[in-house]
């Protein structure tokens, strides 16, 4: 049987993502699999002087070295220009391993700005 999921980020709901000025921020999104198919992640600030920013999703929660952190992208890095919403979207979805049934998802700022972001990240698990 497949679920669809979804794990929501909203400044509006008090949840949203802080990142201090010119850092990156790695969020935890638990997963009810340790695979399934990512469908849509959406990224858009909702506070804080407007930034251009990167925006990964991973199925580990690493940071050095750079060959770690490119192998454990679940798609390319997505690039938001400032004031818009980044949008990325999969009919089909995007197959992906969660070794400890958790992926994460990454904001980088292109430059200094103490922020609050809201995210969406949909995935489905597999049949079982």
């Amino acid at each position: 049987m497949k679920f669809i999921n979804d794990k929501r980020f909203e400044n509006a709901a008090n949840t949203g993502i802080p990142i201090p000025s010119g850092n990156t921020v790695t969020v935890e999104i638990p997963v009810s699999s340790n695979s399934g198919f990512l469908h849509k992640v959406v990224v858009q600030q909702a506070s804080g002087t407007s930034v251009g920013f990167t925006v990964d999703v991973l199925n580990r929660n690493v940071t050095t070295p750079a060959s770690s952190v490119n192998i454990s992208k679940i798609i390319p890095s997505q690039t938001g220009t400032s004031g818009s919403a980044m949008t990325w979207s999969s009919d089909i979805g995007v197959p992906f391993r969660a070794p400890n049934n958790k992926i994460y998802l990454r904001i980088t700022l292109g430059s200094a700005s103490n922020s609050i972001w809201d995210a969406s990240v949909i995935w489905r698990t597999v049949d079982s």
